[in-house]
């Protein structure tokens, strides 16, 4: 079964973390004015993508990581920006064909930003030896 996360988290890392195509200034405003968090928190999925796990998060003495000791907290550091950033969106409510479909993009984006924090949270856990509890992808 890990082989099989393994695959879906590295086909969809690029979609989820790659930029999209945009149409509408207002989808491109949105987007860059999130680029910037998305890198930053792109760090963790990028490890396990790799071959990787989250020690270093979790062992991590002073900067970004600093309070995340356990896969619940680095879930929460993860999520909590992508829920700010889906709101956003979702508030954007436009009027072209082209915003449609950037917001439609958006979204998606969204949706796989959260399924790649669950696989990595699966991911991580199962090459540490130990059973994921069946809420690590289900609570994202």
């Amino acid at each position: 079964m890990e082989q099989d996360e393994e695959d879906r988290l590295v086909a969809l890392f690029w979609e989820g973390f790659g930029v999209p195509d945009l149409h509408s200034e207002r989808g491109n405003e949105l987007y860059y004015d999130w680029v910037e968090t998305e890198e930053w928190i792109a760090g963790p999925i990028y490890t396990v993508a790799n071959g990787g796990t989250w020690d270093y998060v979790f062992t991590a003495q002073d900067g970004s990581f600093a309070a995340i000791g356990d896969i619940e907290a680095l879930l929460r550091w993860y999520t909590t920006p992508i829920e700010r950033f889906r709101k956003r969106v979702e508030e954007y409510h436009p009027r072209s064909e082209a915003g449609r479909i950037d917001r439609e993009t958006l979204l998606h984006k969204v949706a796989i930003l959260h399924e790649l924090g669950g696989l990595g949270a699966t991911i991580h856990t199962l090459r540490q030896g130990v059973k994921p509890s069946r809420n690590t992808q289900e609570d994202l």
